[in-house]
């Protein structure tokens, strides 16, 4: 059962550390895309420029999701990596207008996986 002691998802020092299944973050990250569709396209966003107004100045922002360079039909969501998890990802995956989620979790090798696990159900 998923339970998040802490928004980042980095290890903490001291437990409970956060918990979860490939599963219940794939089913996680559908509800939000499909609650709010304006994710998708904040995901999808390399660069965005917010421009000065009010009481802020105008931020630059680089989505920077490595992984994306690693397979041609990522397209977005949240990689990460820990000493306690190694590589994860919950990335959407489109191809051919068809779209996936893909959840890896301590994976040694983000590239093979994604690509295999994003071919086997897009081809």
């Amino acid at each position: 059962k998923t339970k998040f002691y802490n928004p980042h998802g980095l290890d903490q020092n001291n437990p409970p550390h956060n918990q979860s299944t490939a599963y219940e973050l794939a089913i996680l990250a559908k509800y939000a895309l499909d609650k709010f569709p304006i994710l998708e396209k904040i995901v999808v966003t390399p660069n965005i420029t917010i421009d000065k107004s009010g009481n802020h100045k105008k931020y630059s922002l680089s989505n920077n999701l490595g992984p994306r360079k690693t397979y041609p039909g990522l397209v977005g969501i949240k990689p990460g990596y820990t000493d306690a998890a190694g590589y994860c990802l919950v990335g959407l995956v489109e191809k051919n207008e068809e779209k996936i989620l893909v959840v890896l979790l301590n994976t040694s090798n983000l590239k093979k996986d994604l690509t295999d696990l994003s071919d086997y159900w897009l081809e």
